[in-house]
């Protein structure tokens, strides 16, 4: 019934408004272009406002007839107002049981909705919660999509290894093989993940933090870093294994750590599988996890280098060393890395004295031919002192250098098949004509 009449009320205002005539053009109509129509068109607009105004007040009347008869001239009319009456008498009479007036309790019953309605929009925000958790993978699927990007990384690198090995440009041995041999080691950089291990050390002062990496040297390898690192590369060795052995989906979708403190957290519920050291010392690793979480969760993240191994085998195919067994000479190291570098791409590349700490036979063997090859794919600029380089390499273009006063300076420049550039080469890297002559005689040629 109150709303009906809030209705009404607001259709009589209107109707009010609209009944007053707007105003006037007035005098302003002499100004105007075609005055006569803009008079007509205001007559016009006059006779709309008042027909508008006397139609909402027809509508109030019937609005009101209409409501009336909804409430008021209704047949039950009167056995609904006893009753409000009566649970308005009720309402009073419980609200002076309570000590309370009428207008308190209905604050107290404006209280309680919006109270139910705060805690049904809880319950909503909940609901939302709930799902999005559900939605949300787990922090271990997550790290595990993470490694596997990394791995997916590591086998990229390992592709781009192959094809630089396997160029036409790369020296092979009497067997047909690359006389360079790669190997990849995903996350394999042991000195830096000890380096950000060590960032979470406890206080050095305890055992713990003595034996946390390798700061006591006189363990060795005997501490928590290495032991972590160690059994972490012993799961990834397994699992290279068993995905070797075996590419189905399950053991695709196993999860699979991409460093050592993920290895770690895959295993806190098994503590069987960690190492003894690790075991032991398990209550001041959590304890460090828990005093140092943004540390612990960055490391968890870190993705620790790859380290590469390269293996340089002789013309014969026999093995010459590695740089991880450093069984290589400083010329040798040389070889191996020239042999990847001439092997891919085809721009300039400039190459100081690669003659440095090579015998002159493995030098012609393994050097020149390389050279021969390469020059036929891209520039190469060689600085050297050796005659076997611009000679049996073919050079096409040979600058003759000597030192004067400090400087050096152009002594002749060209092709061999100038004179003059091959008595420089003579003079400059074989010591001179006769010094050549006199040499070839003592090897009885």
């Amino acid at each position: 019934s109150s709303k009906a009449q809030e209705t009404e009320e607001r259709l009589k205002t209107l109707a009010e408004e609209l009944e007053a005539e707007p105003p006037p053009l007035g005098s302003r109509l002499d100004t105007f272009l075609e005055k006569e129509i803009f008079a007509q068109v205001e007559q016009n607009m006059s006779t709309a406002y008042r027909e508008l105004a006397a139609s909402l007040q027809s509508a109030v009347q019937i609005f009101r007839r209409k409501a009336a008869r909804n409430l008021s001239e209704h047949p039950d009319w009167m056995k609904v107002r006893n009753t409000i009456l009566k649970a308005e008498e009720l309402f009073r009479t419980a609200c002076d049981q309570k000590g309370l007036t009428p207008q308190e309790a209905e604050r107290l019953r404006e209280t309680e909705q919006q109270h139910r309605a705060k805690q049904a929009a809880l319950q909503a925000k909940q609901a939302e919660r709930d799902a999005l958790h559900k939605k949300q993978p787990d922090i271990l699927t997550l790290l595990n999509e993470l490694a596997e990007c990394w791995r997916e990384e590591t086998r990229e690198r390992e592709h781009l290894l192959e094809e630089i090995v396997s160029s036409d440009t790369m020296p092979l041995t009497e067997e047909g093989k690359s006389i360079v041999q790669t190997t990849l080691i995903f996350s394999g950089n042991r000195e830096a993940f000890l380096k950000a291990w060590g960032e979470l050390s406890p206080d050095r002062r305890k055992t713990v933090g003595r034996i946390w990496d390798d700061y006591d040297h006189a363990a060795g390898r005997n501490n928590i870093g290495e032991k972590l690192f160690e059994a972490f590369r012993l799961a990834v060795q397994q699992d290279d294994s068993k995905e070797g052995e075996d590419s189905s989906k399950e053991i695709q979708k196993r999860h699979k750590p991409g460093n050592p403190v993920q290895w770690l957290e895959l295993n806190l519920n098994d503590p069987d599988r960690l190492p003894t050291l690790v075991r032991e010392y398990l209550t001041e690793i959590l304890a460090v996890k828990h005093e140092k979480p943004d540390k612990w969760f960055n490391l968890l993240k870190m993705r620790i280098p790859d380290t590469a191994d390269l293996t340089l085998l002789r013309s014969d195919g026999t093995h010459a060393g590695s740089f991880a067994q450093d069984d290589l000479s400083i010329g040798q190291k040389n070889t191996a890395i020239l042999s990847l570098l001439l092997a891919r791409g085809n721009g300039p590349v400039l190459i100081d004295q690669p003659e440095n700490e090579l015998d002159s036979e493995f030098l012609f063997r393994e050097l020149v031919p390389m050279f021969r090859k390469a020059k036929m794919q891209r520039q190469l600029i060689i600085v050297t002192h050796n005659a076997n380089i611009p000679v049996n390499a073919d050079s096409e273009l040979v600058y003759a250098l000597e030192a004067r006063n400090g400087h050096g300076l152009c002594r002749s420049q060209g092709g061999l098949d100038r004179s003059e550039v091959t008595r420089s080469v003579l003079d400059i890297l074989e010591g001179s004509e006769e010094a050549f002559r006199r040499r070839k005689e003592k090897y009885h040629f």
